[in-house]
């Protein structure tokens, strides 16, 4: 591998998951293409970087991964890119910079350390989402509190790991917590647990520039589905889903929208009268949000009935916060079925039954975890299978239909009977048109004829999607962040970090120390 092709691998999952084997496993390969690949813990790097952080002492491990979480959080408080930033440091710290490297950065957790790497390292920044079962995590965590803690009770362990998951998924007590969802989402290829080895390895198949790596069934479909999902005008998210045969054919497709007369949904050059969400309101606000603000009044008007005088004027004194707070935690909140438009993987059921076309035993691509007003439409439908990227934690489908549906069985007999969810793998929609376009890579050459990829030399030495552009050009990126760093901890904490350039032409290093100024 040429020293300027250097790799960023960045891996964000949920707790639980087990990062070293995937780590290790990509170590692997890269260790067949770079003279040297640096694993990063982000974890670790405030202890080396923070000269006062405190250090976990204790010995359960459950423990010790909230002691981190909520370390994260704390740092994520002053600046919430600071992990990624960190990590920065410690890729130019560990460059050698006669050798060709690679970096796996285990792993993000927050979206700002995700923008702020990419913003560094461009398309040399790979990140990777990492899928692994709820069920798989937990038996991962309690099985190693049992062996650091045997003698706490089982009932005791569970619900600690089943806190400490659903907290990594978004605190959202907490605006500087973690939000594992929101980084996932951005990643630049899928991969699954169970399909580890197999994933990856296409993965820098496709990196290389394969000539005979095309788009799988389920890559054109999701492609497809987020295609869908751009039409949508809602004010809130966009969702697209296309429902497909076992051939991968696409048999209807929709998106998020406001239903118009005749059937469908409208479009933006529609000729009749525009009755999207943006043109349907209330002094501003959606038809939802009214709603919400009647049944808060309603419960609140019920409460404050049953009410004593005394409390009853403090109550009415604080009306106004009350609701405010009512709609902006709790179930009314969460409540979607208020929402005008027909949710995508409606619109593509309701597509399919406007035609005429039979979905039974079909696939439904999705870039959104279906809802539980959704879920009871697929079963309904015949549709065997959904395909998903983003988790949907307001979603009840699998509590209202357990029996019916399963998000990724454990084996074949659980999905017996049941319509099976399960996480998308393969290259995100937003690098599709990136990493399958014929202008990028060679499949025939008119001197030599069929591209041979045991044969050519480019396709085992260079990864033909990670820029060749030496890394001082982004080493200079690498310092200015640190600077603006030191800056801003020297106004806000009183501490600084010194930058020590040590003979840039021949060396790109340069070394960091947190101290108190």
């Amino acid at each position: 591998m040429d020293i300027s092709s250097e790799l960023v691998i960045a891996l964000v999952g949920g707790t639980g998951t087990n990062f070293d084997e995937v780590v290790n496993y990509i170590k692997g390969i890269l260790e067949g293409f770079y003279d040297e690949v640096h694993p990063i813990v982000l974890s670790k790097l405030p202890n080396i970087y923070f000269s006062d952080n405190p250090t976990f002492s204790g010995k359960s491990h459950l423990d010790k991964v909230e002691f981190y979480q909520k370390q994260g959080d704390e740092i994520a408080q002053n600046y919430p890119a600071m992990m990624g930033i960190l990590a920065t440091c410690e890729i130019n710290k560990k460059r050698i910079p006669t050798k060709s490297n690679a970096y796996i950065i285990k792993s993000l957790k927050r979206n700002d350390e995700y923008k702020v790497l990419r913003r560094i390292y461009g398309h040399n920044l790979i990140l990777i989402s990492v899928y692994e079962p709820k069920a798989h995590r937990l038996e991962h965590l309690i099985n190693k509190e049992i062996i650091c803690c045997p003698d706490k009770r089982y009932e005791e362990i569970k619900e600690k790991a089943t806190y400490i998951i659903e907290r990594d998924k978004h605190d959202e007590n907490n605006k500087d917590g973690q939000s594992v969802r929101e980084t996932y989402t951005n990643a630049s290829y899928f991969v699954r647990y169970d399909t580890l080895k197999e994933d990856i390895k296409r993965l820098l198949d496709i990196l290389r520039g394969d000539p005979i790596e095309t788009p799988t069934k389920d890559e054109v479909a999701m492609a497809n589905a987020s295609v869908c999902a751009m039409r949508s005008g809602d004010l809130y998210r966009q969702v697209g889903a296309v429902i497909t045969d076992d051939d991968g054919n696409i048999l209807s497709a929709g998106c998020n929208e406001v239903p118009k007369f005749g059937g469908g949904a409208y479009w933006n050059d529609t000729k009749d009268e525009d009755l999207r969400d943006y043109f349907c309101h209330e002094q501003g606000k959606p038809l939802t949000t009214i709603i919400k603000e009647q049944m808060a009044e309603e419960i609140l008007k019920d409460i404050e009935n049953d009410l004593p005088n005394r409390v009853k004027k403090l109550f009415q004194k604080n009306r106004e916060n009350i609701i405010k707070k009512i709609l902006q935690k709790g179930a009314i909140k969460d409540l979607i079925e208020f929402l005008r438009p027909v949710h995508g993987e409606e619109a593509a059921i309701c597509d399919a039954a406007l035609r005429g076309v039979s979905i039974k035993n079909a696939t439904l691509y999705c870039n959104t975890y279906p809802c539980h007003l959704c879920a009871k439409k697929i079963i309904a439908s015949g549709i065997k299978k959904v395909v998903y990227i983003d988790p949907y934690p307001k979603s009840k489908a699998e509590i209202l239909y357990k029996g019916i549906v399963v998000d990724k069985p454990l084996n074949i007999k659980e999905s017996l009977g049941k319509v099976v969810f399960e996480s998308y793998r393969g290259c995100s929609p937003k690098k599709y048109n990136y990493l399958y376009n014929l202008k990028y890579k060679k499949r025939y050459d008119k001197n030599t004829g069929l591209i041979n990829p045991k044969e050519e030399i480019n396709y085992h030495t260079e990864l033909l999607y990670v820029s060749n552009y030496s890394p001082l050009g982004y080493v200079q990126k690498e310092i200015a962040y640190i600077e603006w760093l030191n800056t801003e901890f020297e106004k806000k904490l009183n501490k600084k970090v010194i930058i020590s350039e040590i003979d840039l032409n021949s060396n790109y290093l340069f070394e960091t120390k947190w101290l108190n100024k």
